[in-house]
């Protein structure tokens, strides 16, 4: 713990020293573009180059001698510097938002932040790396090496350290009501076995011993010993830890008695989170968002009151959306007729949206049921044959609709395509008394279907 202590002393005095050679490095690069050309006595360096130059935005200066490169810029913004020499390179920037330096060299990087929220700097070398950062809510550190690294954070809450070796890891926290540690070894060393330890220490316990006539206290000192190990594992309920009982020698008589106390449980509550191992990926299909469109053959039956039936052939398209892998919307256009040629009877076409509701979505064989809406737009010009014997031709152009209801069978052959089975009765609300045709129209068919 003093270690990690330690380190806000070591960082602070740091960043402190960084800020003042930062400020002090202003003047002397200003100064820079009026003696930095003359020698000593005043007369002229022979081997320096010197130019300034003075506008609306500002001042600009350059100083160049065999001992390296001074540049200076001020302006209303603030002032920009930078001295190169054999040794090193330094920079500095100065405005109303704070003060920025950095220096390079051969020994290592210095960089330094000052604003009024407080100060940041880093050093880098051969040796390792110092960081640190310093604010009005407390100062934070870190300090990174080929031994390992170490961490402190220190505030009015009091302080927190972590080191972090080769030979594991160590923790500290100190506040105002007392100070907590830890250490965690890598595997192989001694504290790789357990996470932490209950440490459980005893007060001396008096007991009076009675000897016979003249009664005597005896004050029998119980040890001060560390309690076990004890090893908490990632399940997530408590673990109830009973430490082995201290016994206490008291004399009764001639005969020694040896008293165990009753061992309080100790409740140890795992905070760590539990990792838990990765839900296996569902197999089969998974048609949840996915739309499909196909093409399809089949055929429309229906007939005539007193005047025999029909069956035309017919093609159509298809469309569907999945919102998930249970439900399914459908849309389908089909048109059908009796011969396809100019000279047909019977020119009939259906659109009908479905909601289907699909079992086993995720095999490769999904029966399904559905209902919905059929509109059948006709165009049939059609003669007819009746019972009794005439002959009449039955003029049938109005649009019938109604609710149908049907069931089907997708047959998947890899996830992208389907053959689709599937069989529909539907009834028309609307027919006229005077229409000749039946109310019910039937239809099946197959359809070859591409999920996206």
């Amino acid at each position: 713990m003093g270690s990690l202590v330690a380190l806000v002393s070591l960082l602070t005095p740091t960043a402190l020293a960084w800020d003042a050679d930062t400020a002090a490095a202003l003047p002397f690069l200003e100064a820079s573009t009026e003696v930095a050309a003359r020698a000593p006595g005043g007369a002229r360096n022979a081997n320096a180059q010197a130019s300034r130059s003075t506008g609306n935005s500002g001042t600009r200066g350059r100083v160049a001698t065999p001992n390296g490169v001074r540049e200076v810029q001020h302006s209303d913004s603030g002032t920009r510097g930078r001295v190169a020499t054999p040794n090193g390179v330094r920079e500095v920037q100065h405005s109303d938002s704070g003060t920025r330096g950095r220096e390079a060299s051969a020994a290592g990087v210095r960089e330094v932040q000052h604003s009024d929220s407080g100060t940041r700097g880093r050093e880098a070398s051969a040796a390792g790396v110092r960081e640190v950062q310093h604010s009005d809510s407390g100062t934070r550190g870190r300090v990174t090496t080929a031994q390992g690294t170490r961490v402190v954070e220190h505030g009015d809450a009091g302080t927190r350290g972590v080191v972090r070796t080769e030979g594991g890891t160590r923790g500290a926290v100190a506040t105002s009501t007392g100070a907590r540690g830890r250490a965690v070894g890598h595997a192989g060393a001694p504290a790789s076995k357990a996470r932490g330890a209950v440490i459980v220490r005893t007060t001396p316990v008096h007991v009076p011993v009675r000897t016979g006539h003249a009664p005597a206290p005896h004050v029998v000192h119980a040890p001060v010993r560390s309690g076990p190990a004890v090893v908490v594992h990632h399940a997530p309920r408590p673990v109830v830890v009973h430490h082995a009982p201290h016994p206490v020698h008291s004399h009764h008589g001639h005969h020694p008695v040896v008293v165990h106390h009753a061992p309080a449980p100790v409740v140890v509550h795992d905070t760590r989170p539990v990792h838990r191992a990765p839900e296996p990926e569902r197999q089969g299909l998974n048609r949840a968002g996915s739309f499909a469109l196909g093409a399809r053959i089949g055929t429309l039956s229906s007939g005539y009151f007193d005047g025999g039936s029909y069956g035309d052939l017919g093609f159509g398209l298809d469309g569907r959306y999945r919102p998930t892998d249970g439900l399914g919307l459908a849309l389908n256009v089909g048109s059908y007729r009796d011969e396809f040629n100019p000279l047909s009877e019977r020119n009939q076409t259906t659109v009908a949206g479905s909601v289907q509701l699909f079992a086993f979505p995720n095999s490769f064989l999904q029966p399904y049921i559905m209902g919905g809406l059929t509109a059948v737009g006709r165009n049939n010009h059609d003669e007819v044959s009746f019972l009794d014997g005439s002959v009449e031709t039955v003029d049938a152009t109005t649009l019938l609709w109604g609710p149908h209801a049907g069931a089907g069978l997708e047959i998947a052959f890899g996830r992208s395509i389907a053959l689709d089975l599937e069989a529909r009765v539907m009834g028309a609300l609307n027919r006229s008394p005077s229409d000749p045709s039946l109310p019910v129209h039937v239809s099946t068919g197959a359809g070859l279907l591409v999920h996206f």
